[in-house]
């Protein structure tokens, strides 16, 4: 079943949980965290749901739900053990206009469901998977909450030269565009990246989130994907001001050779943090003489990207 996203505002709204075990419970803080005014009808209610009540959080009620806990409510969210009573009040709320939510087997006959979801560092992320799997969805999930962080952050220009000293510069070249540019893509800190050739080696030119972890495993991928004992690959990294005046000298082969990755998908990661890049890159002949100002450009940018 396919389902259309959306983001509720909840403010200062009625919302109605009926039920009062675990998943109201869950349901309970996310909608306190929505800023909603939250009321639980249920006989009985765990501890969790006693607690916020007794902190004027929620207003719990310790009856079975009836028709008239309706009145003015804009969200339902059905998380009774008694298929029936949820069927009943699913019915009577859509009669209604209310939208409704059941999480026991009435779910298809709901009007949504909720995703699996996490937030943090500004960014709330929400997976679903139209009601097939909750085990998939929340897996996903979980794999996202542990890399908010890293992707919450801000991006630090990067640029990597790896040099050759042996082997024959078109052969190697090639290998090392099919090995490296997947891997990278792997790395939940690359958020752009652009490998070309440029002499005897490649260039890697990459926007990293600024934590130390990101660039140690891009090392290691690096070393791993494009380091031959035989060969004598050296990999040299700059950071910041230094990478971006590096690539100032280099402007001239830039415009042509950051983009020709268009051509090969796994040897880049094209965004507008790149696209900006070259613009401040190309745009003036005064650049060169005064670097400093196109970093601090570029520097603003990256701030907001």
């Amino acid at each position: 079943m396919e389902s259309y996203p959306v983001n509720l505002l909840l403010e200062n709204r009625r919302c109605l949980i009926v039920g009062g075990g675990a998943v109201a419970l869950r349901k309970a803080a996310r909608l306190l965290e929505a800023g909603a005014r939250v009321r639980v009808v249920a006989p009985e209610a765990v501890a969790g749901l006693r607690e916020l009540a007794n902190a004027g959080r929620i207003e719990l009620v310790s009856r079975r739900c009836e028709a008239a806990d309706l009145e003015g409510v804009f969200l339902l969210f059905l998380a009774s053990d008694d298929h029936l009573l949820n069927r009943q009040l699913l019915e009577q709320a859509q009669n209604r206009g209310i939208l409704c939510c059941a999480v026991d087997k009435n779910w298809s006959a709901g009007d949504f469901i909720t995703p699996a979801s996490c937030s943090g560092a500004g960014l709330q992320v929400a997976v679903a998977t139209g009601g097939h799997s909750c085990v998939r969805s929340k897996s996903v999930k979980n794999f996202i909450a542990g890399q908010l962080e890293t992707l919450g952050g801000g991006v630090i220009l990067t640029t990597f030269t790896v040099t050759v000293e042996k082997n024959p510069r078109d052969e190697l070249n090639q290998e090392l565009i099919l090995k490296a540019g997947p891997l990278l893509k792997l790395v939940t800190g690359v958020r752009e990246f652009a490998i070309f050739c440029d002499g005897d080696g490649l260039e890697i030119v990459t926007l990293l989130t600024p934590d130390e972890r990101v660039k140690r495993l891009l090392r290691l991928i690096l070393a791993a994907a494009v380091s031959t004992p035989e060969s004598g690959d050296k990999v040299k990294e700059r950071c910041g001001e230094k990478a971006f005046t590096y690539l100032l000298r280099k402007t001239s082969g830039l415009d042509e050779a950051l983009f020709s990755v268009a051509d090969n998908p796994d040897a880049g990661l094209i965004g507008s943090g790149l696209k900006r890049l070259r613009s401040i890159l190309i745009q003036s002949e005064s650049l060169p003489a005064d670097p400093i100002k196109g970093w601090r450009e570029y520097l603003d940018y990256c701030r907001k990207f």
